[in-house]
């Protein structure tokens, strides 16, 4: 059984992250620095989330710089810090397109996500012991 039950949840949950992530000013000003758009595109169940400077948007494919492909427990396993960015690449657990270097270089801005998104997953009735 997936960690998440339904698209919504999916949405919610890590689209409040990031949101949560971009209200901070130190973050959102490096972010916009970086000038990068990524999306965030999952299956089982599927999502999609897209990081642009300007913003959070879920439910819907946009223009992005990076997109990276995964199913929805890998996003759940990164956040959770049971894994990282390169070994989940490495391992062909998540697909990326475009210039990863970029994306790589914006890690150390996420070190809050993996304090805040255990909680905030949580609070939002995901199973955190994954499927």
């Amino acid at each position: 059984m997936p960690v998440y039950r339904d698209t919504a949840q999916v949405e919610d949950v890590i689209g409040t992250l990031f949101r949560t992530l971009l209200e901070d000013p130190e973050v959102r000003e490096r972010y916009a620095s970086a000038g990068v758009t990524v999306q965030f595109v999952m299956t089982d169940p599927d999502a999609v989330i897209t990081v642009a400077p300007d913003g959070v948007t879920t439910g819907r494919a946009a223009p992005a710089d990076v997109t990276m492909k995964m199913r929805a427990d890998v996003a759940h396993r990164f956040w959770m810090g049971e894994t990282t960015l390169p070994r989940a690449i490495s391992s062909g657990d998540i697909a990326a397109e475009g210039p990863v270097t970029k994306v790589l270089g914006l890690l150390p801005l996420l070190r809050p996500a993996y304090r805040l998104y255990p909680k905030l997953a949580a609070s939002r009735a995901v199973d955190l012991d994954g499927p």
